[in-house]
């Protein structure tokens, strides 16, 4: 309900190096939003098993891929006016739960934005290999795909890694996330994200599909008494 447009959510357990950080208290996977609340409900459940399913057969089979990709082309382009139970047709965001899975998962959410260059897409990774090995490919540079890197701890600046390959595919949209846990208290370089100001809802901003570094709240939870 946060989001002003659509999304796109797999199963949190699946992701590969968020699993991982989910372990590690002080990062930003420590307390996985995507595996509490209202991703628990059965039906949201069977939806992410759902999706996974469907884009991961899409990655096998070259017939069901293109399948796929025009299917999701057609939802993402049939509403031409923001209505409620929509939100903004002309942003869409990827993973507000999960993570990139593979090169051939990567590959298909370039070529949906390629078809649907009216709709400006946010893509937010911890897959740092996988965004390297994109952006050193022949594919071609969309400026309508946003690919914000998230940072793992939580207070942490982006690495020089993030840095160097942002640096130097100035082609490719590249741009960084990182999360604080008290108001101003952002890591250096970062714009605070203001969700948390008017009810946790993005309302009109669009920020994140930005080239802005953005740094979110982290809320963080307490033990019981």
């Amino acid at each position: 309900s946060k989001m002003p447009c659509r999304s796109y959510s797999i199963p949190a357990y699946l992701c590969k190096l968020g699993s991982k950080l989910r372990k590690i208290k002080g990062s930003v996977c420590h307390d996985c939003y995507a595996q509490a609340g209202s991703y628990n409900w059965g039906n949201v459940e069977r939806a992410l098993e759902m999706r996974n399913e469907l884009m991961s057969t899409a990655t096998r089979n070259p017939k069901f891929r293109k399948q796929f990709i025009e299917s999701f082309v057609y939802l993402l382009t049939r509403n031409e006016k923001k209505t409620a139970s929509w939100g903004d047709p002309s942003f869409f965001r990827w993973f507000d739960s999960g993570d990139l899975l593979s090169m051939a998962h990567l590959d298909i959410i370039h070529d949906i934005a390629l078809k649907t260059p009216n709709v400006m897409h946010w893509l937010p990774t911890r897959e740092f290999s996988l965004i390297k090995k994109y952006c050193e490919s022949n594919r071609p540079a969309l400026n309508n795909l946003t690919i914000r890197l998230s940072c793992n701890m939580i207070g942490d600046e982006a690495p020089k890694a993030y840095h160097r390959l942002r640096d130097a595919h100035p082609d490719r949209r590249i741009t960084f996330s990182s999360s604080h846990t008290k108001r101003h208290e952002a890591p250096e370089g970062f714009t605070e994200c203001t969700a948390d100001l008017h009810n946790n809802e993005c309302n009109d901003c669009r920020l994140c599909w930005t080239l802005t570094p953005i740094s979110y709240k982290f809320k963080v939870k307490r033990a019981a008494a």
